[in-house]
């Protein structure tokens, strides 16, 4: 068993020249690892659980297919992974739902790049109430992702990578800089305005 509980440990550790054949479970979830590759975890056959805790955001899920005896893998903060697609979306935005991983009675879905132009239908002068249910609000050069959206197009595309964005609404009243692109899950408190376009992202090219 390899555990640590130490949040100065910020590199997972070099196995490559340990003995690993009985090693069945790591525990990293009180360190500040926030980063696991496949070639970290290679050879590790034997792995039967593996805690993540909520320090590491990234991890590849071909590292899945590195560790045959895999029963059961916590996570609490992964970005290019989730369990159940229909209440959880990526956070990373170039995501879509990608391959399923069975992990004992587990199912963990994987991200599938997508950076594929699509098409929007749109509808002008149309806005939906802001819901509890949006996925999130971006202008151009947004802190969480180095980029966003200063056209009505550059909000479709966002839309289109972000899971689980079925509609948005893009705000031109200011000026570039300003402008406020919001991605949603639905087309709740549909009304006309004067000010907004309110765009249905077409996502048949993804599916």
């Amino acid at each position: 068993r390899l555990a640590s509980g130490s949040a100065a440990l910020t590199i997972f550790p070099d196995l490559s020249t340990v003995d690993t054949t009985l090693l069945q479970s790591i525990n990293i979830a009180n360190t500040s690892i926030s980063f696991l590759s496949a070639n970290m975890l290679g050879g590790l056959e034997n792995l039967q659980a593996l805690n993540l805790g909520s320090s590491v955001s990234w991890f590849s899920s071909s590292a899945l297919l590195t560790l045959p005896g895999l029963q059961q893998l916590q996570a609490e903060s992964l970005t290019q992974m989730i369990q159940d697609p229909e209440t959880e979306f990526f956070d990373e935005v170039c995501c879509n739902l990608g391959t399923a991983y069975s992990i004992g009675d587990q199912t963990w879905y994987g991200c599938n790049y997508q950076d594929e132009p699509v098409t929007c239908a749109t509808e002008d002068f149309v806005t939906y109430s802001v819901s509890t249910d949006d996925l999130g609000s971006f202008n151009e050069g947004h802190a969480k992702f180095g980029w966003g959206a200063a056209s009505a197009e550059e909000c479709c595309q966002l839309c289109s990578m972000y899971s689980g964005c079925k509609y948005w609404t893009f705000d031109n009243r200011w000026t570039i800089s300003s402008n406020l692109c919001t991605l949603k899950t639905s087309s709740v408190g549909r009304k006309e305005t004067h000010n907004w376009y309110d765009l249905a992202c077409d996502l048949s090219k993804l599916e």
